[in-house]
């Protein structure tokens, strides 16, 4: 029996021999607590030769700078070349829908942003932290370098502010009609709304729209380096260190995490709830708490006593020695009537759902944890020495894996389930428990009507495959054929 290594993720370094560039971060990642101010110059990280790679938000498509022998770089599009010739080429970024691609080029040392085949102008430098599409797919903005001050570039056309010392945190609303970004001046940050600054503080945190787009919140630090919440413009009470607050999902709710003094509490809609020593996830994920998806319980895990609990709807659970841990953190059921989480006790892990615990197992896949939409089916990957399995509503499956990855789903009617599997080195897709063609790389499988699609990599090439739903008959299973679509060869190694 192969021995077998704890999976953090499904190979996200895909195609590995198409090094991402890190390009400028003149938009500023604006902390939580006081940084280091750094100059204009100080940000940026100017791109050097390794070509770009992007994909787009359901993994079915991908781009990627293909050098040619002339020492021009062009971009490549799922497997088609645009002829166009570029110096370098920076990030690229798919919009929300994949249909629109868009990324920074240089052309004899200026920087351009091209979206859909199209040059936008010629800065200095371009931020990649601060290209960003709406949610619609239908608008953009980025952030670009003109001298020593930084401009918005919305919809094509520079914002008629003035430049500023550093731009970051670039939102639209969800209802695509807002855009918001975080500006600095000298060493004082504030947050811009359509083009209007609010108040100017040492510091500001990350702005949210609320998800019916009439609220704004963000995190801010004063000059006497206290912390609050800015809701539509207006401060709320100050403490010692606050986190980026959230939105229930009917927008009628907010809460963040506030510290006092060594004790750790909720906010939620300005009444203070009970004080805990940590309310975290764990050593991987930021802090994190979340309103249900269709309603408004609020879930988050907390730790007192050097034991960790998991408070719903102000309730506490049991407690444990770790939640979340590799198995991942707090979900919800789609419904808003169920939540589960990773538990720990001694050596062993376990998932705990509604508050009973289930079968005690030597590991929990991170990131497989998950509810059915309709709520009422559960999957979770799980591990018992050297074996790797599916426990489906329930049941742990018969077959068992070198690994399981991330990225289990159901469909959206909730009657199939899919991840990704590793044996022998090779990834395959499993569909309603039945195992699909290996290749050398998967990206996440994407449902269709007639069953999943997804990219994968095979002897260096770039293939598209559609897995149909498998047939279910007495006995053995008909053999599931696969349609492959050959995209392109892709890059040899950068060297």
């Amino acid at each position: 029996m192969k021995k077998r290594k704890w999976l953090y993720t499904i190979s996200l370094t895909v195609f590995s021999t198409l090094c991402l560039a890190v390009l400028v971060t003149g938009c500023k990642k604006v902390a939580k607590s006081a940084d280091k101010q750094t100059s204009p110059e100080e940000q940026r990280v100017k791109l050097t030769n390794p070509p770009g790679f992007g994909r787009s938000q359901d993994e079915l498509h991908i781009a990627w700078a293909q050098l040619k022998e002339n020492g021009k770089v062009v971009v490549v599009t799922d497997g088609k070349v645009d002829s166009t010739e570029y110096d370098a080429i920076g990030f690229i970024l798919f919009s929300p829908d994949g249909k629109r691609v868009a990324f920074t080029a240089e052309v004899d040392s200026k920087w351009f942003m091209v979206v859909d085949g199209k040059a936008v102008l010629d800065f200095d430098d371009i931020s990649r932290s601060c290209i960003t599409f709406s949610p619609d797919s239908k608008r953009f903005a980025f952030g670009a370098l003109q001298g020593n001050k930084w401009f918005v570039v919305l919809d094509g056309k520079a914002m008629p502010e003035a430049g500023h010392d550093f731009v970051g945190y670039f939102a639209f609303s969800p209802d695509n009609k807002h855009f918001v970004y975080a500006a600095g001046k000298g060493n004082k940050q504030s947050v811009v709304l359509d083009g209007k600054a609010g108040q100017y503080y040492n510091l500001t945190g990350e702005p949210v729209f609320s998800p019916d787009s009439k609220h704004l919140a963000y995190g801010a630090i004063d000059s006497n380096n206290l912390q609050c919440v800015v809701l539509d413009g207006k401060e709320g009470k100050k403490y010692e260190d606050v986190n980026n607050p959230i939105f229930s999902k009917d927008s009628k709710h907010i809460a963040y995490k506030v510290r006092k003094g060594n004790k750790r509490l909720m906010v939620v809609d300005g009444k203070e709830g009970p004080e805990y020593e940590i309310i975290t996830a764990n050593q991987i994920f930021s802090d994190v708490f979340l309103f249900g998806p269709n309603d408004n319980r609020l879930a988050y895990m907390a730790g007192k006593d050097q034991k960790m609990v998991v408070v719903v709807d102000g309730k506490e659970g049991p407690e444990y020695e770790a939640i979340g841990g590799m198995g991942g953190s707090i979900v919800l059921s789609p419904d808003g009537k169920s939540f589960a989480y990773v538990a720990n006790i001694g050596e062993k892990w376990f998932v705990v759902k509604n508050d009973k615990e289930g079968p005690e197992y030597d590991g929990i896949v991170m990131g497989t944890t998950i509810f059915s939409p309709d709520g009422k089916r559960f999957l979770y990957g799980a591990r018992e020495e050297n074996k790797w399995f599916i426990v489906l509503d329930g049941n742990a499956g018969a077959e068992e894996y070198d690994e399981i990855g991330q990225g289990a789903q159901f469909s959206p009617d909730s009657k199939h389930f899919t991840f990704t599997a590793h044996e022998d080195d090779k990834w395959f897709v499993v569909l309603d428990g039945k195992a699909g063609p290996a290749y050398d790389r998967i990206f996440k499988p994407a449902f269709t009507d007639n069953g999943i699609e997804y990219l994968a990599e095979s002897d260096s090439y770039l293939l598209r495959c559609r897995q149909p739903y498998p047939e279910i008959s007495e006995g053995e299973t008909a053999e599931i054929k696969i349609v492959e679509e050959k995209i392109s060869k892709l890059p040899e190694p950068t060297k």
